[in-house]
């Protein structure tokens, strides 16, 4: 076990998270825990497991100072230090201590945010150089070489695409919670359709009101618009011709730049549904396999075969989609880097438009979790995502294809990152547009968060519930908030 001990409770209250997240990537198969001092000095020692290894933690107004045993490490705190600049003097000295005793060093070095390109896209917009923005970032975070130019590499890729982006404007997500099962890992907003197929209709009903309501809000047409869940394609053909048109009647549509229609499962995607999908001009969508190796698909709780995502990729094809993208997940049970270049090597016979690469990620909600906590399966073997990334990397490369997103979450496997890759004239601008929070998103449907990005830099956010019933049920709760959100402001609308 590894406990990290706070000297207050108010620091540890203060910098918990940074330090489960630091302590749970350097000790991945080990339980971590956070204590505040007074708490563990009044405890048993018969409660401490033999073999523990323990961090202590002291702030002062003049240092902060983690220790683990004889090795100590400090760093100085100037008076007029801000909140987060302790905040950051607190990670580098844990990740020095961490580093210290296991003699490893993360990807990321001391970073534990979601989207580490800001930090290098906001100095680039601030008009420095990228070489030295690079450099800095290394030293500053400990970053290893090659993500700090990977990170490089998706900021200039991200400036270039909006350039000529409007922040004044808005970017539209509307999710349809329904799936055709629930992935052993998913911890997203769905829910299984055959179990839920009975709210389908009320759930459509209740978007369709909170989408009219809330096309008034802007009095712009939205720059991008994205329809995912969930699968969308979960619903029947007509239900989806229905929803889309919806979206025509309220949202101006005349100068969208991209719109998506997350397809997904090819479990889910036949011709009627393509169809309707193509009669709305939507030439973008996803073909997601994870994996296309059958017997993973099978552990993880997808009821398809990689036959399936084969005749669903060409039947897209068939019907003259040109810009398809394919989701794939590292570090699945019992996958390593034969069952990689399986998957690889079938991607690329297919031949997509992009490929949006995660890093597997164990969340609490997931049955996932439940599995590994229960010894039913085990963790992702140190050292297997990082070749298993470098191997993906190269496959994509050669397939022509360019990093132009990426985002981090907790628990990722191996402290590694989310990649999307796509070829040129092929990204998807919403993403970039969501990733640097550049412009405020309206986002409608159960689970869906809204943010609403002020002209000087300040994000407020707003969450739809995530439970179905509970969002039908107050759907006018929901308007209401976003109306307040976004100011009341009056559009066109429907």
């Amino acid at each position: 076990m590894i406990e990290i001990v706070f000297d207050t409770l108010k620091n540890k209250e203060l910098y918990e998270g940074d330090a489960l997240a630091l302590g749970r990537a350097f000790y991945p198969g080990d339980r971590v825990a956070a204590f505040e001092f007074r708490d563990r000095a009044e405890s048993d020692d018969e409660d401490k497991e033999q073999g523990t290894i323990v961090y202590m933690c002291s702030f002062s107004r003049e240092k902060v100072s983690v220790s683990c045993g004889s090795l100590v490490h400090e760093a100085d705190i100037n008076e007029d230090a801000q909140p987060r600049d302790i905040r950051h003097a607190f990670k580098r000295v844990l990740y020095k201590a961490f580093s210290g005793i296991t003699w490893k060093k993360l990807p990321w070095g001391c970073l534990t945010g979601v989207r580490p390109v800001n930090i290098i896209s906001k100095q680039l917009r601030s008009g420095g150089d990228p070489q030295d923005i690079k450099e800095r970032f290394r030293e500053e975070y400990f970053v290893s070489k090659s993500k700090a130019q990977l990170a490089m590499d998706v900021a200039l890729r991200q400036r270039q695409l909006l350039a000529d982006v409007d922040p004044a404007g808005f970017s539209l997500y509307i999710g349809i919670p329904f799936c055709p099962t629930t992935c052993l890992y998913c911890s997203f907003t769905s829910y299984p359709i055959s179990a839920y197929g009975g709210m389908v209709r009320r759930y459509l009903d209740a978007l369709y009101r909170e989408m009219r309501e809330c096309s008034r809000i802007f009095n712009t047409a939205p720059v991008t618009i994205y329809i995912g869940g969930g699968t969308p394609s979960a619903l029947r053909a007509g239900e989806i011709s229905e929803l889309l048109d919806v979206v025509n009647e309220c949202f101006d549509l005349s100068s969208v730049r991209e719109v998506t229609f997350e397809a997904g499962r090819p479990d889910s995607i036949d011709e009627d549904k393509l169809e309707a999908v193509k009669a709305h001009g939507i030439d973008r969508i996803s073909v997601n396999p994870q994996t296309m190796n059958d017997s993973t698909l099978t552990v993880i709780g997808r009821r398809h075969t990689a036959h399936q995502v084969k005749q669903a990729f060409a039947l897209a094809r068939e019907m003259g989609f040109s810009n398809i993208n394919m989701d794939l997940i590292l570090g699945l049970p019992e996958e390593g880097l034969y069952e990689l270049e399986r998957t690889m090597t079938a991607i690329r016979m297919l031949d997509p438009d992009s490929v949006t690469v995660h890093s597997l990620t164990v969340k609490r909600a997931s049955r996932y979790n439940e599995m590994l906590l229960d010894n039913a399966i085990s963790h992702v073997p140190e050292g297997v995502a990082a070749n298993m990334n470098k191997t993906c990397q190269l496959y994509v490369s050669d397939m022509g294809m360019f990093p132009y997103y990426l985002y981090r979450q907790k628990q990722i496997a191996d402290n590694y990152e989310n990649v999307g890759y796509a070829r040129e004239g092929k990204f998807c601008l919403y993403n970039v547009i969501t990733m640097e929070e550049t412009q405020s998103v309206l986002a409608l449907g159960a689970g869906a968060v809204s943010k609403h990005v002020f002209t000087d830099g300040k994000i407020e956010r707003c969450d739809n519930v995530k439970e179905i019933a509970a969002y039908i049920d107050r759907i006018d709760e929901m308007i209401e908030r976003k109306m307040t959100l976004f100011g009341n402001r009056t559009g066109s609308g429907c």
